[in-house]
């Protein structure tokens, strides 16, 4: 039986969160024991890991960057949990999770699940610029080097990690994020145009999911679909920022800002389109359930988006930040229902051969236990 101590920093609603959640569901408890550890406040999917046999630990840290109380609190757990691994993913819990599990032997694991340094970033996060970054980017790259591998849910944020912290290729192991099929009911597939065409985006309301772009798309797609609905999933700092765009843009009949949802796999089965503007990710969890549901796709053409689908094979790739023609995708797949058909079952497809949580499972494990005989191949160093 291996045991691995997650280490995360919130149970909040969000893609690592998600995936993590999927991840623990799937691995088989004759093999692996489970242990969640929530460094900060935030327990809204606590109930959920629970409910799939994971025990959890929240820590309800104060500060966002204590680390020396961090390390000693989650040194306490490490001792009462006596992992075989260590887990860590997201930047705070990865800092205290690397250095809890090297001062007390225990191999580590970093997952990538973002681009913090990567240039399309900076170019839209203001916060992600300057002598703070550059001081955090010091610290990531210097705990990095206690970590026996790292994962990386996409090609494109480990070339960019790697190229960050100067860590060599061959230490990431690339394995994406993986969801549940059966979550995502079969979606009918009308070849007419609705009669209320019903447009879906999840994510957080922050400024690189990419909203703004898309909401103002919504007012070229009303001049063709009168009767048109945006829906948007997810909270966030933006919120009351697009609540006036959207009053500015007279769209309060067109745009529903739906807040937490916890029944996304049902509204994805009945929309038209799936709409992801986001300007840089890590790997989008919300394009893959889009994907296993069949829902058409219109994305912003970013290097992690190509990753997943190709242009008018399996969704359409439009320039990033241009709601012109994020608003001429959406048009066109409302308009041409046959082509929505093929690219939203391709996109299914894809979903099914790659992303399917079993998969990605079953590559996780032969991770674990990779990491652990090389750890012990090296007698515990």
């Amino acid at each position: 039986m291996i045991t691995i101590l997650f280490v995360i920093d919130t149970l909040e609603v969000g893609g690592t969160e998600q995936s993590l959640l999927q991840l623990v569901r799937g691995l088989p408890r004759d093999q692996f024991r489970c242990v969640v550890c929530a460094l900060y406040p935030g327990r809204t999917l606590a109930k959920e890991f629970a409910a799939s046999d994971v025990e959890v630990v929240c820590l309800d840290l104060p500060g966002k960057y204590q680390f020396p109380t961090a390390i000693r609190r989650l040194t306490s757990v490490v001792k009462r949990v006596t992992p075989d691994l260590v887990h860590t993913m997201l930047f705070r819990a990865s800092q205290v999770g690397r250095i809890a599990g090297w001062r007390n032997g225990i191999p580590v694991i970093s997952s990538f699940v973002n681009v913090p340094y990567d240039r399309s970033r900076r170019m839209v996060d203001k916060a992600s610029r300057g002598w703070k970054l550059r001081g955090l980017q010091c610290l990531d790259a210097m705990t990095a080097r206690v970590v026996s591998r790292f994962h990386s849910v996409s090609e494109f944020a480990k070339t960019s990690n790697c190229q960050a912290l100067r860590i060599a290729d061959d230490r990431v192991v690339v394995v994406p994020r993986g969801r549940d099929p059966q979550q995502f009911a079969a979606r009918e597939h009308p070849t007419c145009r609705p009669a209320t065409p019903v447009v879906m985006n999840v994510g957080r309301l922050i400024e690189q999911k990419g909203q703004v772009h898309l909401i103002a798309a919504i007012q070229d797609v009303r001049c063709q679909d009168p009767d048109v609905k945006l829906q948007i999933a997810g909270d966030g700092p933006l919120r009351e920022t697009l609540e006036r765009l959207v009053q500015r843009l007279r769209l309060d009949q067109h745009v529903e800002l739906l807040g937490r949802c916890l029944d996304v796999s049902e509204r994805l089965s009945t929309a038209d389109v799936f709409v992801f503007p986001s300007l840089y990710e890590g790997l989008p969890g919300a394009m893959i359930e889009a994907m296993f549901a069949g829902c058409p796709i219109v994305a912003a053409d970013i290097p992690q988006v190509r990753e997943l689908i190709q242009h008018q094979q399996s969704g359409l790739l439009v320039p990033p930040a241009d709601a012109k023609a994020l608003g001429a995708g959406i048009c066109r797949l409302l308009r041409d229902r046959k082509l929505a058909l093929r690219l939203g079952l391709e996109a299914r497809r894809i979903a099914l051969a790659k992303y399917d949580i079993h998969v990605v499972t079953r590559q996780m494990t032969s991770l674990y236990q990779q990491v652990l005989s090389d750890y012990h191949a090296r007698g515990g160093e």
